[in-house]
C-alpha cells in the first residue's frame, strides 16, 4: 500500500482534480471523466465506476460484488461559486452559492463557466476578477453577457509551495484524491464491500440551516441500500500557522460544528485511535483540534446511521476568507491510506 500511495502520486491527483472548473450542479460533467481516466490507468475496474449515479450529479464507485456495501465513503466534488444576479455598473453582481467569507478588501481571479448546447459540453468562457464582501462581483474584460446559467468559481491553478505543500482550489480535491486513491487500491483486494460517493451540491448558503446546503448526497439514498458506516471526507479547516498543522498525517474528529453536524459514537471513535495506533508504522492519523470538521455531507448520513466517520486532510483557509487553501501532499496520501484501513476494519465479520 506505502509503494503504491505515495505523497507524490497523491500532489498529483489533488492538483488534476482541483485544476478542472467544477461549480455545484456541474461536477459530474467536468471531473467525472477525470476520476474515470485515473480509474483507467491505473487498472481499476472500468464498470464499477458511473459518473452519474441515475442522475443525481453524484459519481459513484462501487467495490465488490454485494448487493449491499456496509462501508460508504463520501467526499464531495463540487467547488464553491456563484450565480449571475445581473449587471452591477461595469461588473456583475454575484450570488454566492456557498457559505462566502470572503471580505470586502480581497479580490481573487476568477473564471465563468457556460454549459455549450452545441457542444454538450461545459467550459469556461471568460476570466476576471471576483471580489470579496456583502455584495460580491465578477469583473472581466470580455464583452460576452453573462447572466443565468453562468456560474462563477475562483480560477486559482494549483501550484507546489515546496515538495509536499500545494496551494490553490482545492476543496474539496484534496478530500476526494484521497477517496480516489483509497477505493482504487481497494478494488484490488478480494472480498471487500465497499463504495465511495462523489458527492454533488454539498456547498450551499448554510446560513438558512442544514437542508440548504447538502442537497447532493440525500438523492443517493434512494439508489443505494444504506451503510453500516458511513465514513465522510472533506477538509478539515486549520486557523493555526499552517507548519504546525500540515505535513503531519490525516486527522479524524469526534464532531462537525460543535456537534451540529455529525458526532462519532464512542465505541467507534475508539476504534479509529486503537487503528491509528495499531498501523502507526506506515499510517499518521490523529487528532488535532487545531483542525476542525465543519458540517458536510454527514447531516445527511447521520440520518440513516449513528455510525459517521469524520475524516480528511487538514487544510489552511476557508472559502477564500484569506485567499487560496494549503494542503499537503504526505497528509493526503495518509488520508487514503488510513480510509483503505477503516474500509478493511469495518466489514462485515464473515461467518
Amino acid at each position: 500500500m506505502t509503494e503504491w500511495i505515495t505523497p507524490q502520486r497523491a500532489g498529483e491527483v489533488v492538483q488534476a482534480l482541483a485544476d478542472v472548473p467544477a461549480p455545484s450542479q456541474v461536477a459530474a460533467w467536468t471531473r467525472g471523466p477525470l476520476v474515470g481516466r485515473f480509474l483507467r490507468d491505473w487498472g481499476a475496474p472500468q464498470g464499477a465506476w458511473d459518473p452519474n449515479l441515475n442522475g443525481t450529479g453524484n459519481g459513484v464507485l462501487r467495490i465488490g460484488s454485494g448487493a449491499r456495501r456496509p462501508v460508504w465513503v463520501l467526499a464531495h466534488w463540487d467547488t464553491i461559486s456563484f450565480l449571475v444576479a445581473g449587471r452591477d455598473g461595469e461588473a456583475y453582481a454575484l450570488v454566492p452559492y456557498h457559505h462566502h467569507v470572503m471580505p470586502q478588501e480581497e479580490s481573487q481571479p476568477g473564471a465563468a463557466v457556460r454549459y455549450d448546447p452545441v457542444a454538450g459540453a461545459y467550459g469556461v468562457v471568460a476570466r476576471g476578477t471576483i471580489t470579496g464582501g456583502e455584495r460580491p462581483t465578477f469583473r472581466s474584460g470580455d464583452a460576452t453577457p453573462r447572466g443565468a446559467g453562468d456560474r462563477i468559481v475562483y480560477d486559482t491553478p494549483t501550484r507546489w509551495l515546496d515538495d509536499d505543500r500545494l496551494e490553490g482550489q482545492l476543496d474539496n480535491a484534496a478530500g476526494c484524491a484521497g477517496a480516489l486513491l483509497a477505493t482504487a487500491f481497494l478494488a484490488r483486494i478480494p472480498d471487500v464491500e465497499a463504495v465511495t460517493c462523489f458527492v454533488d451540491e454539498e456547498e450551499g448558503p448554510v446560513a438558512l440551516g442544514s437542508t440548504a446546503f447538502a442537497r447532493g448526497s440525500p438523492r443517493l439514498l434512494h439508489h443505494l441500500p444504506h451503510p453500516d458506516v458511513a465514513i465522510v471526507v472533506d477538509h478539515h479547516t486549520c486557523e493555526a500557522e499552517e507548519t504546525a498543522t500540515l505535513g503531519r498525517g490525516a486527522s479524524i474528529r469526534e464532531y462537525a460544528s460543535h456537534t451540529r453536524g455529525a458526532v462519532t459514537p464512542p465505541w467507534l471513535f475508539a476504534s479509529l485511535r486503537h487503528l491509528a495506533q495499531e498501523h502507526a508504522d506506515h499510517l499518521a492519523l490523529r487528532e488535532d483540534a487545531r483542525a476542525q470538521a465543519n458540517r458536510s455531507d454527514c447531516v445527511v448520513m447521520m440520518q440513516v446511521t449513528p455510525n459517521v466517520i469524520l475524516c480528511g486532510p487538514p487544510v489552511v483557509g476557508r472559502h477564500y476568507r484569506s485567499g487560496p487553501y494549503r494542503c499537503s501532499a504526505f497528509d493526503v496520501a495518509h488520508l487514503a491510506r488510513s480510509l483503505v484501513m477503516m474500509a478493511m476494519r469495518f466489514q462485515p465479520a464473515t461467518p
